[in-house]
């Protein structure tokens, strides 16, 4: 019989806040100073890190190794009320390589207080996972949900443009998002052929004329917002290369989401 342990250790690092200020060139520097006035300008590091320990036993031997060793520091920049810029990075170790990455990248501006216009790379709101809860010091599982991850079927990130927002509906809240990105390639086997057939959504430059293209509507139906129903949709009317057999393949995608959140006095 097998049995995997997993001790996961998570730091959060503390925020670290720098708000920048402007002299007044037109005051002369013989005469007294008036106090500065700092600008909305705003510019914030956070971020976290994790490892773990595995352990795998059976009948005959166990194994044991430090894994996950990780480092993903959050930029975030805020030139005003309405632009503002994010940023993650991620160090990881893994397959005895440090592996670095860019999680997400992407300027926002707020176009009044029921829409907001991003573009960049994004996470995308396919289902509530990866957008809301994939970092490690949220998500305290040892994997991730069936279909996230590596070589997942559901898309994580995108790099394109998105709108989105939200509404009151008087009591009851409605989110939506709608986006467009490069759309996903079609894997042939040529490199790995037990991937053969699979879509691979890092795709930062596209390898067709057809975007991929979708959304996410949420809805709130209770005032105290403790219930959320999500509906995802997710597709492209081409995933393979030009002049290839496989050009005209498409691929369709969707996602149901459901959250209940309720406080427990007693584990507060």
């Amino acid at each position: 019989m097998k049995k995997l342990i997993l001790l996961t250790v998570i730091i959060v690092f503390t925020q670290i806040t720098f708000g920048q200020t402007y002299n007044d060139f037109e005051t002369d520097s013989t005469k007294t100073y008036e106090p500065f006035k700092p600008s909305k300008t705003q510019f914030m590091i956070r971020g976290y890190g994790h490892t773990g320990l595995n352990t795998l036993s059976n009948d005959e031997e166990t194994e044991s190794s430090y894994v996950g060793s990780a480092f993903a520091p959050i930029f975030l920049f805020k030139h005003s009320d309405r632009l503002m810029f994010e940023a993650e990075l991620e160090f990881v170790l893994e397959n005895n390589e440090l592996e670095v990455g860019l999680e997400y990248a992407d300027v926002m501006y707020v176009l009044n207080k029921n829409m907001t216009v991003r573009a960049g790379k994004f996470l995308l709101p396919f289902g509530t996972f990866m957008e809301r809860l994939h970092p490690a010091w949220i998500n305290r599982l040892p994997t991730r949900p069936l279909g996230f991850g590596h070589d997942g079927i559901a898309p994580s990130s995108g790099i394109g443009v998105e709108l989105r927002g939200a509404f009151e509906l008087g009591g009851p809240k409605l989110n939506y998002s709608v986006y467009s990105t490069n759309g996903p390639r079609l894997k042939n086997g040529s490199e790995e052929p037990e991937e053969a057939g699979m879509l691979m959504f890092q795709n930062f430059e596209d390898n067709n004329n057809s975007k991929a293209f979708g959304g996410r509507i949420g809805l709130l139906p209770f005032a105290d917002s403790s219930t959320e129903i999500g509906f995802s949709t997710y597709s492209t009317s081409k995933v393979g290369a030009r002049d290839s057999d496989y050009e005209n393949v498409g691929a369709f995608l969707y996602a149901i989401d459901f959250a209940f959140i309720k406080q427990i006095p007693t584990i507060q």
